[in-house]
């Protein structure tokens, strides 16, 4: 690689500051500025703090590429002998440690695949588990209407949340500064911890002018639609910034709604006998992230669980109460009745539902 040759990064750092546990943001890559070697990231976090992190898509040689990295924690912070760990990884998800500008913890995966001209929204959730803190990462393809769970990671430091403004960005991590690359953004939020949403507002927009750009340090530009619902960042040859644009400046975004469009998870209770309540939850829904089942309002079972689908019972009469949680907290109840003998066949049990 010639010197000088990258095109320089471009990022948006958004209005968001506030302690939260969920943020979410959607990104698509126009095919007209699709460029090999480009990283184009949708959510970062916690940058130069205890859980920072990123994740987002890729042009890759290898393919189209999902990417979620955790740097490791400050030494003194972290439960002993611990580090960060992979609790679940997702079909086609590969685990590999990084370093470089730092280390952590990175997960990629190019089975999934991402195609240009489509949005996908990228969700990150953080909560507790046994004195640490698990960040999990899902995306919905809108296209095809199918939600994914790429990986869940452990982070031996408790009551880590999402601490600071979230930002975006544009790279070439090769240097291949003469090929045009950019992609948009919309529809970000935060959960604040006291439940509230809080949009992805006005933005600051800059650019990282270096040697190894110096070629095309002033090949950028970053707009808004008509409407400011979204942002258009690109960077390499042969954009050029809007009149008066510098390598700083103030983006007007302005949410279209107080909080995300995503519809409560919707499943079906597809068995309750005796032995044990299951139910269903399809691909095009909202994912589980919790679950809690109650016999005659009496509570049997609760965790947090995206893949729990079945709890032992052990009664023979009452009504069973499934309430599941989906990764954006909403929550969607369910009742029937149990049965020791089948009131409706199907190929997965039985069920009476309670109108």
């Amino acid at each position: 690689m010639s010197k000088g040759r990258r095109a320089p990064s471009v990022a948006t750092w958004f209005s968001d500051s506030g302690k939260g546990d969920i943020i979410m943001q959607e990104v698509k890559v126009p095919s007209s500025h699709l460029t090999r070697y480009t990283y184009y990231c949708c959510l970062q976090w916690n940058a130069g703090m205890n859980g920072g992190g990123y994740c987002g898509i890729q042009d890759h040689p290898d393919g189209k590429n999902y990417i979620f990295s955790i740097w490791d924690p400050e030494p003194h912070s972290m439960t002993p002998g611990k580090h960060i760990e992979a609790v679940f990884v997702g079909t086609g998800t590969l685990i590999e440690r990084f370093g470089g500008e730092g280390e952590g913890l990175k997960s990629w995966n190019f089975t999934l695949g991402w195609e240009t001209d489509r949005w996908y929204n990228m969700v990150v959730r953080r909560w507790d588990f046994e004195g640490h803190t698990r960040f999990g990462l899902w995306v919905h393809d809108e296209t095809e209407n199918r939600w994914h769970h790429l990986v869940t990671m452990d982070f031996p430091v408790m009551n880590v949340y999402f601490c600071t403004r979230t930002c975006c960005f544009v790279e070439d991590w090769h240097g291949s500064g003469e090929n045009l690359r950019g992609a948009m953004f919309r529809n970000g939020f935060k959960r604040l911890i006291d439940g509230r949403w809080l949009p992805f507002g006005n933005g600051d927009f800059s650019v990282n002018q270096e040697p190894a750009c110096e070629k095309y340090n002033n090949n950028f530009c970053a707009v808004t639609n008509e409407d400011l619902t979204s942002i258009f960042m690109q960077t390499g040859h042969p954009v050029i910034p809007l009149e008066g644009q510098g390598a700083s400046c103030k983006l007007n975004v302005q949410a279209t709604h107080k909080e995300p469009l995503i519809p409560p998870i919707e499943f079906e209770v597809t068995s309750s006998m005796e032995t044990g309540v299951k139910w269903y939850v399809p691909e095009s829904s909202t994912p589980q992230f919790s679950y809690t089942v109650k016999v005659n309002n009496k509570l049997i079972e609760s965790g947090i669980d995206p893949y729990k689908r079945e709890v032992c019972l052990h009664c023979t009469s009452g009504q069973v109460e499934v309430s599941l949680q989906d990764i954006v907290g909403r929550e969607t109840t369910k009742c029937v009745n149990v049965k020791d003998k089948c009131a409706v066949n199907d190929k997965n049990g039985c069920f009476e539902e309670v109108k």
